[in-house]
């Protein structure tokens, strides 16, 4: 279960008439304002099946025939289509996978941006006009090979380098294991068996991972304390990566049923900051099937493995690799509805990483021959100032009880007015009773016409405590000249179903 800045977005910009005009007679708002959320309608689907299945590539890429130019960035929480597209779809496919996060490579942060134009233009005069300029012979994989970067949000530029690939998994991939060892290292040897217990006294942990496994983050070292953490000693060469790491996990549960399962892949410098390198999680009640999930066995040992969101890093010299391991990940996962202690089979066979590790990284590689970005080319009469990215959380504790909240602004000028925009996420957990969960979410528009004013503005409210399941109200409001022309409320008790 995940809520984000994306439910309150898209079900206000859903309800809102089309410029220039916004017109407000009955019927155009009846065909948008008047339609039900689509954030409600997916709460009504917590298990995947036909309604997520319409219109999805997944599981079945065969069906995708037609050529396809992918562009993804390492920063985009959407990344993994790209490789597995490229590895499992029998039509042309190729791919740009680069240093950005969910925009275009010209108009990117973090950069380094490229002129990718050049290469949809020649993809498409093969593809739509016939044109023999060789693109079908091409590596069909451009991707940033990203270095190790501090853990800051405002880089402007990622470290790394671009290579060419022949295809999907890289050449000289190679999964290599590393065992979760009972004295708190990872090792290529699995040690002595033994057990770590972790206590789910920590549901307001995890927001220095963010909203979703995007964007760039700050130090993990608070989130780490949280956790198992199990480290390399100091690497004696440099470790790259490309690929999905993937955690197998051997685990009991002592008081719950339902669980998260929440692993991070960390580069830890001399200094002890943690820079999140990728990360996911798992509901363990989904371990088998999402379709039809059921309850983890309350006091027997289950295995659990996950694959982490794709990721390509190359660690130094002198750092460290750290897996850590949680059993929530607050704001970004809504919490399991009860406390529970996790105990974890470390050494001897029992839970492990395994790393898609490069090697012979240094070797002589292809590398694309991608122009600097031309400059971004705006619409006449376009301005956007403000953005609502990078998105920043703060955090306070008030007793047992966690509050974690964002907050964004951005504006626009258009020939026809102006548009500003405010988003705003506030979400409320109890560490000792993990049930009693809330977010409320408001997002605003503000139109500015000649001679006119709209304001539109959407609500949210969700919550669940130990007796109920989710427990939801939204509120779309439009107002003229400070004038409220309409509203609509929907309002609804939805039951947890494994979430």
């Amino acid at each position: 279960m995940h809520v984000d800045e994306y439910v309150i977005m898209i079900d206000l910009l859903n309800a809102m008439t089309a410029p220039p005009e916004f017109p407000t007679d009955d019927e155009s708002l009846a065909a948008r304002f008047d339609r039900p959320p689509w954030f409600l309608t997916w709460l009504r689907h917590q298990r995947d099946g036909e309604f997520w299945r319409r219109g999805s590539l997944a599981p079945r890429y065969e069906r995708m025939r037609l050529p396809a130019l992918l562009v993804g960035g390492w920063y985009d929480g959407y990344r993994d289509s790209v490789p597995r597209m490229l590895e499992r779809c029998p039509g042309p496919v190729k791919a740009i996978l680069g240093p950005w996060n969910h925009a275009f490579p010209h108009d990117a942060a973090p950069g380094p941006e490229i002129e990718w134009r050049e290469e949809a233009v020649r993809w498409f005069d093969h593809w739509l006009r016939g044109i023999d300029n060789g693109v079908e012979r091409e590596p069909p994989l451009a991707v940033f090979v990203r270095d190790a970067h501090p853990p800051r949000t405002d880089l402007a530029e990622i470290p790394g380098e671009w290579r060419l690939e022949d295809g999907w998994p890289p050449s000289g991939m190679q999964p290599v294991a590393w065992s979760l060892r009972a004295d708190g290292s990872l090792g290529e040897e699995s040690g002595e068996k033994g057990s770590h217990r972790l206590a789910a006294a920590h549901a307001a942990a995890g927001v220095e991972a963010g909203g979703w496994w995007g964007e760039l983050r700050p130090d993990q070292s608070p989130f780490d304390e949280h956790c198992l953490t199990y480290d390399t000693p100091s690497l004696d060469a440099p470790v790259e990566i490309a690929g999905f790491p993937r955690v197998e996990l051997r685990v009991r549960l002592d008081g719950a049923d339902d669980a998260r399962f929440v692993a991070r892949l960390c580069d830890v410098a001399p200094d002890g900051t943690s820079t999140l390198v990728t990360g996911a999680a798992l509901n363990g009640s989904h371990r088998v099937s999402a379709a039809e999930p059921a309850p983890l066995p309350d006091g027997d040992v289950a295995d659990v493995a996950f694959d982490l969101h794709v990721t390509s890093w190359r660690f130094p010299a002198g750092h460290r690799i750290r897996l850590a391991i949680s059993n929530s990940c607050w704001p970004m996962l809504w919490p399991s509805p009860r406390r529970f202690t996790m105990e974890l089979a470390v050494g001897g066979g029992g839970s492990r990483v395994v790393l898609p590790v490069v090697a012979g990284a240094e070797r002589d590689a292809p590398r694309p021959a991608f122009r600097p970005a031309a400059p971004a080319a705006h619409a006449p009469g376009v301005h956007s100032g403000e953005f609502l990215v990078p998105i920043e959380w703060t955090a306070r504790r008030e007793g047992t009880r966690a509050v974690s909240s964002w907050e964004g602004e951005s504006s626009t000028e258009f020939p026809w007015g102006t548009e500003r925009v405010l988003e705003r996420l506030v979400f409320e957990v109890d560490a000792e009773r993990p049930a009693d969960a809330s977010v409320h979410g408001v997002a605003r528009t503000d139109v500015e016409l000649p001679g006119r004013s709209l304001s539109w503005q959407g609500e949210l409210h969700l919550s669940t405590d130990e007796g109920t399941g989710f427990r939801y109200w939204y509120r779309r409001e439009l107002s003229e000249d400070g004038i409220v022309l309409r509203a609509r409320e929907w309002k609804e008790d939805v039951p947890r179903d494994f979430q």
